[in-house]
């Protein structure tokens, strides 16, 4: 199957990027290798478009086209044009916020370009993020976040909110919100950890946006290979022809695909493209 690779989908936290977001040499050399042999390379993230780790479009230059936001954002590099969207409406949004804001959670606003999170939130981020001791994601969050005194006004002010990431540490909350959530049909909830929600229109996903881009470029699902994580990958995973999980994904995702690799402190990325599609190449090469 994977000699019909065309396109490999590839998610960020957790599978590419190393715990503390970094990206290993071989990484990078795996990713240049296969793309030169003609296969595209696109990751697909949750993060928004500008979160995107300029060191990964750098050094692995072939990259063209990245989809963000769970799929709400499709764009196209180096020119950052933004070829395709799936943002909430303005009543959609103030609905959830008003069903979320009565919780002792972080609520934040994706846009195309920026996360939003009002000020009196996050100066208790610590409070949501307290196992994480690296000052690299530490510096991250620092980095990437816009900070507002109402997300009320955001919605009002950006064009495009394409995403809403909730981040809270009590587990039992957790399930429950997830679970009242789903009843409204308009939307798309998944997680990328245990301590996450997030919330995208009914049509964003990262699979079925990943499979209609495809499809403009005359790829079809079985020349798709994916690799992912966790729950906002499930739908990559279930679509694509050749579907592969990082050795810390989640029991869901080991279950649904096709290969599992190893961890992402492991560098399983380059090791399942070398298992999967370099290793072919070279056999096919040598006949």
């Amino acid at each position: 199957m994977s000699n019909r690779i065309k396109l490999i989908g590839i998610d960020l936290d957790g599978t590419l990027l190393h715990t503390d977001h970094s990206i290993s040499q071989r990484n990078i050399q795996t990713l240049n290798t296969v793309s030169q042999s003609g296969i595209l390379i696109i990751p697909v993230t949750g993060r928004s478009f500008n979160s995107i780790p300029k060191e990964l479009l750098t050094k692995v230059p072939k990259i063209s086209y990245i989809i963000s936001a769970n799929g709400a954002l499709v764009s196209k590099i180096p020119e950052n044009k933004h070829i395709y969207h799936d943002a909430f409406s303005n009543e959609q949004l103030e609905s959830i916020l008003e069903f979320l804001k009565k919780e002792e959670i972080l609520i934040e606003l994706y846009s195309e370009s920026k996360v939003y999170v009002q000020k009196k939130e996050y100066a208790r981020l610590q409070d949501f993020i307290v196992d994480v001791k690296d000052p690299a994601i530490l510096k991250y969050f620092e980095h990437s976040r816009t900070l507002v005194d109402d997300l009320y006004d955001v919605i009002q002010n950006e064009k495009m909110i394409l995403k809403v990431h909730v981040l809270l540490t009590d587990l039992v909350k957790r399930s429950l919100l997830m679970e009242e959530l789903r009843k409204d049909q308009k939307l798309c909830i998944t997680s990328a950890t245990g301590k996450n929600i997030e919330i995208n229109t009914r049509t964003s996903n990262k699979g079925d946006s990943l499979q209609k881009f495809a499809q403009t470029l005359g790829i079809h699902p079985q020349e798709i290979m994916v690799i992912g994580d966790n729950g906002n990958d499930q739908t990559m995973l279930s679509m694509a022809g050749l579907s592969v999980a990082m050795g810390n994904a989640v029991k869901e995702i080991k279950e649904l695909a096709d290969f599992v690799t190893l961890t992402n402190d492991e560098d399983g990325v380059a090791y399942a493209i070398e298992q999967l599609i370099l290793s072919e190449q070279a056999h096919k090469g040598q006949a």
